[in-house]
This record gives C-alpha cells, sequence and structure tokens, in this order.
C-alpha cells in the first residue's frame, strides 16, 4: 500500500539532500563533517544541503538533546555557519519510525533564539510539507543569503508562534470541560486548581513517556487507557482516575523505586 504523502519516503529514510534538493536548494559543499563533544557526547554534524552559504546540518544521536545543549551547539556551530538549520535524527522504533528534532537560529529585535520543533510521527508529514513549500526556491530566483535567511526565519518564527497560541488556546478548552466534569468540590477556585494540576501531570507524564522513561514503552499511557477499558469497561473515566492515574501519581512517580508495591510498572 502506498505511503499516504509522497515526503514520507524521504523523510523515513531521513533523505534531507533529496528533500532540500527537491526545494531547490543546492549539494552539499563540505564532505567532511563537523565534530563537537560535549562530555562523553559526541556530534557529528554533516552536510546535507545549502543555499548561499545557508547550510543544513544532519546529525545523528542517541538521544534528541534538550533546549540548553541545542544553545551549547548552537555557539559552536555558528563558528562554522552563523546560518543553518540543524536536523537532530533519533533511532527509529516501531512507534516512531521517524523521529527527528529541527533546530533553527533566528533572530528577533536583535536578539538571537533557537525555534526547536521535534516530529516523531507520520502525522507531521503535511505539516513538515508545508514548511519546506515556505523555504523553496525556483530555477529563476537568485536569493541573497540575506534573503535565504529571511525567508527561513519567517517560515519558523510564524511555525513557533502559531504552535504555542495553538496550545494554549487548546489547553484552555480540555481545561474548561475538566473543571466542568469535576464533582465532590464546591468551591470554583477549588476545582480550577485541580483541573490544572492533574493536566500539568498527565502533560508532564506524557512527556517522559516520550523519553522513553515510562517503562520503555512510547505508548505507555495509552495502553494503559486500552487495559482499564478492556478490563472495566469504555467511558469510565473514574475507573481510569483510580485504577490507573492515582496509582501512577503516587506510587509510580512520588514513590521511591525501593519503596514501591511489588509488580507496579
Amino acid at each position: 500500500m502506498p505511503r499516504p504523502h509522497p515526503l514520507l519516503d524521504s523523510l523515513h529514510d531521513a533523505d534531507f539532500t533529496r528533500i532540500f534538493i527537491e526545494c531547490g536548494w543546492s549539494n552539499p559543499t563540505t564532505p567532511e563533517p563537523y565534530v563537537l563533544a560535549q562530555g562523553e557526547t559526541t556530534y557529528a554534524f554533516r552536510e546535507a544541503a545549502q543555499m548561499r552559504g545557508y547550510r543544513v546540518f544532519v546529525c545523528r544521536v542517541d538521544s534528541l538533546p534538550d533546549l540548553s545543549t541545542c544553545r551549547w551547539l548552537d555557539s559552536r556551530l555558528r563558528r562554522r555557519s552563523n546560518d543553518y538549520l540543524a536536523i537532530y535524527i533519533a533511532p527509529p522504533s516501531p512507534s516512531a519510525p521517524m523521529h527527528h528534532l529541527w533546530a533553527v537560529p533566528v533572530t528577533t529585535d536583535g536578539k538571537r533564539q533557537l525555534v526547536k520543533i521535534e516530529y516523531a510521527s507520520d502525522d507531521w508529514a503535511p505539516f513538515l510539507s508545508e514548511k519546506l513549500s515556505a523555504v523553496t526556491f525556483s530555477l529563476d530566483e537568485s536569493p541573497s543569503i540575506v534573503d535565504v535567511v529571511a525567508r527561513v526565519n519567517a517560515a519558523f518564527l510564524v511555525n513557533a508562534a502559531e504552535v504555542t497560541k495553538r496550545f494554549y488556546r487548546d489547553f484552555r478548552t480540555q481545561h474548561n470541560l475538566f473543571v466542568k466534569g469535576i464533582q465532590g468540590l464546591s468551591d470554583p477556585a477549588d476545582r480550577d486548581w485541580y483541573a490544572s494540576v492533574m493536566l500539568n501531570r498527565l502533560m508532564f507524564c506524557y512527556f517522559i513517556q516520550k523519553r522513553g522513561f515510562l517503562a520503555g514503552d512510547l505508548d505507555y499511557l495509552s495502553k494503559k487507557l486500552a487495559w482499564v477499558q478492556s478490563t472495566r469497561g469504555q467511558n469510565h473515566f473514574h475507573s481510569f482516575y483510580r485504577s490507573f492515574l492515582l496509582r501512577l501519581f503516587r506510587e509510580g512517580l512520588d514513590t521511591p523505586a525501593s519503596d514501591r508495591t511489588p509488580g507496579w510498572n
């Protein structure tokens, strides 16, 4: 069966040279990797493509770097190329055949900052395609490095702003729905506080799940929900909440491993 989006073949193969060449960029000019070491971790950046000196670097890693590491790497990478897009590629897994992080330095109001966007699902292919369309150059264009920087910055700054705005909008929607479903708390302020605590805990669990810290399973929460539904019945959130989430928060996260109930995971 053909894949639903033409970009997926190249993304699954991590063939970013092909992706950017098809966007009108040029072949890499530097074949040798640029190697940086932070402690015992080595980062080998290979140039995948370039456009008027704006370079696309690809770096394979055991785990995706956090923001502070990306900033440290940026302080070194800019010595090689001040204008670049770095793509960190994590090892694929059954649940995430495409898992990478794009880190793009942008300048706003004279201040350099990093836009950091993670892609871990085929569902992101259409979204990625939009971003690549925004930085595609036709054969009759003769952009300068200033033009390339401006186009990349515009594409990713808009992305960062839209993602942030959408996140807070969706969070507020879910928060309000959650508050309406809470029973047993008469004070509206208490219900609002409790909904915030629960959603923040769930977001934290989702974050560490995607890092493989919950039994090494990137789909840990959804599988536990399916297990509760199969044993307790569908549409019974209280069963999921009482039999699993409370135990996860109290016994799983708030209790040292040595003191947990045997068999808990």
